[in-house]
C-alpha cells in the first residue's frame, strides 16, 4: 500500500473534558507536551508524505491555524463537525463525516494518543495497536485476545487486568465493513459514546473480519489530567515557562510560535514587535491566535553559567539605551498617573475578586509568617501614598525576567513582550519592567515547577509561606541595585510592584501555586511599604 492509498484521520472535533480548564481556552490537540503540541507529536510520528484528516470542532479553527502556521506543507484535508458536542455527537459521528474524503484504508489516530506512526501495507488485514497491561487497567479498554487474533475490544467496567490496553489507534483495511457498520449503529443508537471499538466489535462479530493484535513500541497518552502530567514529565523539555491555560508557546523546527486564545492579546502583540523591532526578534508569520518567528540561538539569562552583577548591570544599561530612553510623545503626569492607576490599582483589584471568588473567601487582614498583613484594598491605598502611581514612562517590555532575554555573549535579545500597559501600546512604567525582572530574580521559574514553595493555610487568619531562591540569581542582584542608584530609580517603588505582581498572578494559577502568591505577594507589598527594603536604598 503506498502512502497515497492510506490516510491518517485524527478527530479533533470533541470537547476534552477530563482536561479541565486546558481545553477551556483551546483544542485538546494543542494542549503542549515536550516543546510542542500533542498533534505535532502524532504527525512528525508518520512519514512524511502521509495524508492526514482532521476532524473540527471545539476551537476547530484554533487547530487549523495550528496545522496551517506549524505544519505549513503538510498534506492535510479538513472536515467541519457542526454536531461536536450534546446530543446525537460522538466520536462516531465525526468518524462516519469523514467518509467521502477516505476512499480508501485509513488509520485513526485518537488525539490524546501519542505512539509510533507506521503505515500498514497493502498485504495486512484490519489491525489494533494496544500495550501490554497497565497497572491501572480498568481505566482504559482492554483487548480480547487468542495468541495475535482479537476477540472482542471490552469496555472499562469489562477490562481485564491482565489483558492488553487498546490505545485508540486502529487500521481499517475493509473500509466498506466500517462505514456500513458505522452507519447502521448511527441510525439504531446514536449515543455520544459511540467510537470505533464498537464498531470494530460489529465488525468482528457480524461481518466475522478478522482484527490483529499489534503491539505498540510506545505510548503516551494525554486524556485526562493525571496521564497528561505522567506524558509531559516522560517527554521533558526545558522551557522555562509556566503554564498558562489561555496562552502557550511551541518550538517547531527551528521556530518559535505562541498561542493566544485572546485575538486582541495577538494584535497588540504583533504592533508592540514592530514598536520593539531593533530589539525582539522579527515576527515572520501571523493568523487571529497565532504568531511564529525564528528560534534565537544563545543562552536564556536564568540558564547562563556566568550570569553576575555586572551581567545583570550591562543588561539594563542595554534596555535603558535600546527601549526604555526610545520614547517620544510622553503624556502629561495626570495621563501617567490615570494609566499607572488603572494598571496597578484597578487591574489588581479585579485579580483579586478572581482569586477571591474561586476559593470563595474574603480578602482581610491576615498574620503571614507572624506578621500583621492588612487586605489587598488597604495595601494599595497605602502605596499610592508612597508615590506608586507617579510612573517612568518609556517604550517597555512588559515581562522583563531572564526567561525572556537571551544572551549570545554579545548582545540581548527580548523575547515573549506584554501586548500593552493599560490598553497603551507604545508607554509603559518603566518601573513595571525592572519589578518583573526583581519578581524574577527570586521567583525562579525552574524552582517553582519542581515545587520550590510552599503555603499552609492554618485558617483564613494565619498562614505560612516559603520559597526556595537561586543562590546564584539572588547575589546577581546587586546589578539592579547599582543601576538603580546610578540612575536614580526607586528601590522601594520597585519592591512594592513586585508584591502586586504575585498578587495580580494569584487566580491565573492552579491552588497551590496560586495561593503561595496570593499571600507571598500581599507579604512583600507589606514588607515594602514599612521599611523592610528600605536599607537597600
Amino acid at each position: 500500500m503506498t502512502l497515497e492509498e492510506c490516510k491518517v484521520i485524527i478527530t479533533c472535533s470533541g470537547l476534552g473534558s477530563r482536561l479541565g480548564e486546558y481545553t477551556e481556552y483551546t483544542n485538546k490537540s494543542l494542549v503542549r507536551v515536550g516543546s510542542k503540541a500533542v498533534i505535532s507529536h502524532i504527525i512528525d510520528s508518520y512519514p512524511i508524505d502521509t495524508k492526514f484528516v482532521i476532524t473540527l470542532g471545539h476551537y476547530g479553527d484554533h487547530v487549523k491555524q495550528y496545522i496551517d502556521i506549524a505544519h505549513p506543507t503538510l498534506k492535510v484535508e479538513f472536515i467541519n463537525i457542526e454536531n461536536y458536542h450534546g446530543e446525537g455527537s460522538s466520536l462516531g459521528q465525526s468518524l462516519f463525516s469523514a467518509k467521502n474524503v477516505i476512499g480508501s484504508s485509513f488509520i485513526f489516530n485518537a488525539c490524546d494518543t501519542i505512539t509510533d506512526g507506521l503505515i500498514p501495507t497493502s498485504k495486512e488485514s484490519n489491525r489494533v495497536w494496544a500495550v501490554t497491561s497497565k497497572n491501572n487497567s480498568s481505566a482504559y479498554r482492554t483487548i480480547q485476545h487468542t495468541g495475535l487474533k482479537v476477540g472482542s475490544i471490552l469496555e472499562k467496567g469489562e477490562s481485564v487486568s491482565s489483558a492488553p490496553v487498546y490505545i485508540g489507534k486502529c487500521f481499517i483495511s475493509d473500509t466498506n465493513s466500517f462505514w456500513q457498520n458505522l452507519e447502521e449503529l448511527l441510525l439504531k443508537n446514536n449515543s455520544s459514546e459511540l467510537s470505533d471499538c464498537h464498531v470494530i466489535n460489529r465488525m468482528l462479530k457480524y461481518d466475522k473480519k478478522e482484527f490483529d493484535l499489534q503491539y505498540a513500541n510506545f505510548w503516551h497518552d494525554i486524556g485526562n489530567l493525571d496521564d497528561l502530567k505522567t506524558t509531559r514529565s516522560i517527554i521533558g523539555d526545558n522551557i522555562n515557562v509556566l503554564d498558562k491555560y489561555n496562552e502557550s508557546i511551541f518550538f517547531i523546527d527551528n521556530h518559535v510560535i505562541k498561542f493566544f486564545n485572546d485575538e486582541l492579546v495577538l494584535e497588540n502583540r504583533i504592533k508592540r514587535a514592530n514598536i520593539l523591532s531593533h530589539c525582539t526578534p522579527t515576527i515572520i508569520d501571523h493568523s487571529k491566535n497565532f504568531m511564529k518567528y525564528e528560534y534565537v540561538v544563545g543562552d536564556i539569562l536564568c540558564k547562563y553559567k556566568n550570569l553576575d552583577d555586572k551581567l545583570l548591570y550591562n543588561l539594563l544599561e542595554y534596555a535603558n539605551n535600546s527601549m526604555w530612553k526610545k520614547s517620544k510623545n510622553m503624556p502629561d503626569s495626570k495621563k501617567i498617573e490615570s494609566l499607572c492607576r488603572k494598571f496597578y490599582i484597578e487591574k489588581t483589584k479585579k485579580r483579586v475578586d478572581m482569586f477571591k471568588s474561586s476559593r470563595n473567601i474574603y480578602d482581610k487582614t491576615n498574620i503571614i509568617n507572624g506578621v500583621e498583613v492588612k487586605s489587598v484594598n488597604s495595601l494599595l491605598d497605602d502605596a499610592c501614598k508612597l508615590d506608586l502611581l507617579s510612573g517612568t514612562m518609556g517604550n517597555f517590555h512588559g515581562d522583563f525576567i531572564l526567561e525572556n532575554i537571551i544572551f549570545d555573549n554579545e548582545g540581548f535579545t527580548f523575547i515573549d513582550w506584554r501586548q500593552d500597559f493599560a490598553g497603551e501600546i507604545v508607554l509603559g512604567d518603566v518601573y513595571y519592567d525592572l519589578a518583573k525582572l526583581n519578581h524574577n530574580i527570586n521567583f525562579n521559574h525552574a524552582i517553582i515547577r519542581n515545587s520550590g514553595f510552599s503555603c499552609e493555610i492554618k485558617n483564613n487568619d494565619s498562614i505560612s509561606v516559603d520559597l526556595m531562591c537561586s543562590h546564584k540569581i539572588l547575589s546577581a542582584k546587586k546589578g539592579l541595585l547599582d543601576f538603580c542608584k546610578d540612575n536614580k530609580l526607586s528601590i522601594k517603588k520597585i519592591e512594592m510592584i513586585t508584591g502586586i505582581i504575585w498578587i495580580n498572578m494569584a487566580p491565573l494559577h492552579d491552588k497551590s501555586l496560586g495561593d503561595f502568591l496570593f499571600y507571598f505577594g500581599k507579604l512583600q507589598l507589606h514588607k515594602s511599604i514599612n521599611g523592610y527594603y528600605d536599607r537597600l536604598i
